[in-house]
């Protein structure tokens, strides 16, 4: 199995928040199921457990892996995808709690998407500096590990943004600088 680029789940990420049938920002149960289903698009062929799927969580909010339901662990090799989606909180701390998972668990790919209030989401480098950082001392990241990060303002100007973070370099790759969504 082809598994999606970074680039490509951001896309298809992106696509599903600006579509016209997404849920209202305040309904974060909707969100989350909303999400569910895009990576569930996104990762076509791939068992999904989460969050507003079929089967419960396990181990991050969406974990994804290859295996038909007669076969389950059976054939388990480990984790295709491992996603974390905090709408609620809004803070760096809430947002901290979910994001550390990422760092913990073993997946082909890493996603996390989440939304800051408006007066943190102006500092959103600094906070990804030290997101960054936590990385690089993590002892169980290797260098070459990249999580992808979507995040959005909850109020204010409704920007949003995403970020590539790796533990081999100062900081995150910027893959959409922070705009206004459209």
């Amino acid at each position: 199995m082809k598994l999606p680029t970074l680039r490509e789940i951001e896309e298809g990420l992106y696509q599903a928040i600006g579509d016209e049938n997404a849920p209202r920002e305040d309904d974060v149960g909707l969100w989350t199921k909303h999400i569910a289903k895009a990576l569930c698009d996104i990762f076509a062929g791939v068992t999904v457990c989460g969050k507003g799927c079929t089967t419960g969580e396990y181990l991050t909010d969406f974990a994804g892996f290859e295996c038909s339901e007669e076969d389950a662990w059976g054939k388990y090799r480990g984790l295709v995808f491992a996603a974390e989606c905090e709408w609620s909180k809004g803070n760096p701390d809430g947002l901290w709690e979910d994001f550390i998972k990422l760092a913990d668990v073993r997946a082909d790919r890493k996603v996390f998407i989440g939304n800051l209030h408006k007066q943190h989401f102006a500092d959103v480098d600094a906070l990804l500096e030290k997101w960054a950082n936590h990385l690089k001392n993590h002892r169980h990241i290797s260098a070459d590990e990249e999580i992808l990060v979507l995040l959005s303002e909850k109020g204010g100007d409704a920007q949003e943004g995403s970020w590539i973070i790796t533990a081999a370099r100062e900081g995150a790759r910027t893959l959409k600088a922070p705009h206004k969504r459209s």
